[in-house]
């Protein structure tokens, strides 16, 4: 399987493994309709929207250091708004805008958590599911020989009362292996 596919995979799985349902005003590229429910719930729905490959370079400006290169795919081919993906990561919305700029902007929105891990070499691009406020990082500090990383899961309280790291665990070995991870959960969810 290519790259390009894994991608295409890992995008089809937003909608099966969340609801999709937007708490705000959806961008017009990613409206997604109303669902069939009494309420009339607006919904939104990835899309595929080019990026330049240049305006990574304005991203990194703001963070430690370069996202794996699976993700870079990822959102210089796509845009979403905030997704749950099963048990595994609640990713960061990527929505259509100037640069990556609201992308970069909810990575960085908390900057007591921000200090401190960027400090340690940690780029958040999700949040543990559920309304849990764990940020999900890339351990950019162990990458691998292809350049992707562990993804981890930083307790947040240590940081927020004491500024300083707190205790942590491993999501995934690397970006690749989450998404392969979040299809593998799609599969289940449609076998149900």
């Amino acid at each position: 399987m290519t790259d390009a596919e894994l991608l295409e995979r890992f995008i089809a799985t937003f909608s099966k493994l969340d609801d999709l349902l937007a708490a705000d005003p959806v961008p017009p590229e990613l409206d997604g309709g109303l669902d069939d429910s009494p309420w009339a719930r607006q919904k939104w729905r990835p899309a595929a929207i080019r990026t330049d490959p240049s305006d990574l370079e304005q991203a990194y400006l703001q963070l430690p250091d370069r996202f794996p290169p699976l993700y870079e795919q990822l959102v210089l081919s796509y845009r979403w708004l905030e997704v749950e993906l099963d048990d595994l990561v609640r990713l960061i919305a990527n929505p259509p805008g100037i640069l990556l700029a609201p992308l970069i902007a909810g990575m960085t929105k908390d900057r007591l958590l921000v200090d401190v891990l960027f400090a340690h070499g940690l780029i958040p691009f999700g949040r543990a599911p559920g309304d849990n406020y764990d940020p999900v990082c890339f351990d950019t500090r162990r990458r691998n020989a292809d350049g992707d990383c562990p993804i981890v899961r930083i307790e947040h309280e240590a940081i927020l009362c004491q500024g300083k790291l707190g205790e942590s665990s491993t999501v995934s070995g690397s970006f690749r292996s989450l998404m392969t991870d979040a299809i593998a959960a799609s599969e289940r969810t449609d076998g149900r």
